[in-house]
């Protein structure tokens, strides 16, 4: 199983200009498990992956 983890908000202009290639990458591979992670609710886990979300993009990982 491959999973897509994308940290972000839906007030950063970064992160909303990456979601149509988020959406399109989704759609190009179906089996692609994807989990979005807001900011504030999500801070603990994006710590433990070492994301900082104020460097002005969304982080994405993968497994």
């Amino acid at each position: 199983m491959l999973a897509l983890l994308e940290f972000g908000t839906d007030w950063c202009g970064f992160c909303l200009a990456s979601a149509p290639i988020v959406t399109k990458a989704l759609a190009a591979h179906p089996a692609l498990k994807h989990l979005k992670v807001e900011d504030g609710s999500g801070r603990a886990l994006g710590r433990s992956f070492k994301v900082k979300l104020c460097v002005g993009s969304p982080s994405i990982c993968h497994f």
